[in-house]
C-alpha cells in the first residue's frame, strides 16, 4: 500500500491551468493591438503587462520588457504573430501550476517572434533578459503539494 501511495504521489501531475477569463482574454487582445501600433507606447505596454495577474511583475523588469518590445519593432509582425506574442507574454506574467512546462515554451516563442520581427541579436538578448526577469513567481508557493 505504501509503495502504491509513493508511486501515485511521484506520478501526480498538476491539473491544467484554467483558460484565461473573458476579461483576461480582452486584456491579451488589447496587448496584441498595442504591440501592432506603429506608435506603440512602452508605458501602455508596461501597464498591460502588469495588469494580467494578481502578482504583477517587478516594475523595472516589466518596463525593460516593454522598451525591448518596442525597440525590436514587433509592430511589423502580422496580426496572428502579435496575438501569439501577447498570449506568450500573458503566460510568463501569470502564475499557474504548469509553470515548468508553460514558461520555457512561452519564452522560446517570444524569442522566435523577436527574430521574425527582424530584431538584432543584441536586441533579442536584451528582450530575453527582460522577459526572464518578468517571469512571475508566487510569493507564497505551496510547500504541501502532496
Amino acid at each position: 500500500m505504501l509503495v502504491i501511495a509513493a508511486l501515485a504521489i511521484s506520478l501526480w501531475r498538476p491539473a491544467n491551468d484554467p483558460a484565461p477569463s473573458p476579461e483576461q482574454e480582452e486584456k491579451i487582445a488589447d496587448l496584441g493591438r498595442q504591440l501592432g501600433s506603429s506608435a506603440a507606447n512602452p508605458g501602455d505596454i508596461d501597464q498591460r503587462l502588469r495588469s494580467f495577474g494578481p502578482f504583477p511583475p517587478d516594475a523595472k523588469a516589466s518596463r525593460a520588457l516593454a522598451d525591448a518590445l518596442v525597440t525590436c519593432g514587433v509592430n511589423t509582425l502580422d496580426e496572428s504573430h502579435r496575438a501569439q506574442l501577447a498570449r506568450d507574454l500573458y503566460s510568463i506574467t501569470v502564475i499557474g501550476d504548469n509553470r515548468a512546462h508553460v514558461v520555457p515554451v512561452a519564452l522560446m516563442s517570444i524569442q522566435q517572434s523577436a527574430a521574425a520581427a527582424g530584431c538584432s541579436p543584441t536586441g533579442i538578448d536584451e528582450l530575453m533578459r527582460a522577459a526572464n526577469a518578468v517571469v512571475s513567481t508566487d510569493p507564497n508557493p505551496r510547500r504541501d503539494w502532496w
